[in-house]
């Protein structure tokens, strides 16, 4: 489980009884796991932002969430400059940006939560999306 969440129940606590204060958790692949997003949903003034590392089960669709989030519509673009670092030269990129609403289908080892509500940022190069390619990056945050 996120240790933040473990360490911190305190904070958690009193940011939930406080409507001028939020937190919000950040975590890498590494923090996809579902206990955080149940935790997350018990706190009102309390979200999470987390790189995907599982194309999970959607809830409500019969579709899992990397295939349902390419399926969606680009919402914007945007240049992005990578810097020059060991493996390539510096360049800028065009993304293409979409974002969407969705129910998570939660494992059954969590048995008082069936799903959860989140949104999923989807972030592609729109030159590796016409050429075909698969995803580039998922993001999911729970608000």
């Amino acid at each position: 489980m996120g240790r933040s969440y473990q360490k911190n129940p305190e904070i958690l606590e009193k940011v939930s009884n406080n409507n001028d204060q939020k937190v919000l958790h950040v975590f890498d692949r590494e923090g996809e796991i579902s206990e955080v997003f149940e935790e997350a949903q018990k706190h009102q003034n309390c979200g999470v932002l987390i790189r995907a590392a599982h194309n999970r089960s959607l809830s409500e669709q019969e579709d899992y969430l990397w295939d349902y989030m390419e399926k969606q519509p680009v919402q914007f673009e945007q240049e992005i400059e990578l810097p020059k670092n060991h493996q390539r030269k510096k360049r800028t990129v065009t993304s293409a940006i979409k974002f969407s609403p969705v129910k998570l289908r939660s494992p059954q080892r969590l048995k008082s939560t069936k799903s959860f509500d989140i949104y999923a940022v989807y972030l592609a190069s729109l030159r590796r999306q016409r050429a075909g390619g698969r995803r580039q990056k998922v993001e999911l945050s729970v608000e």
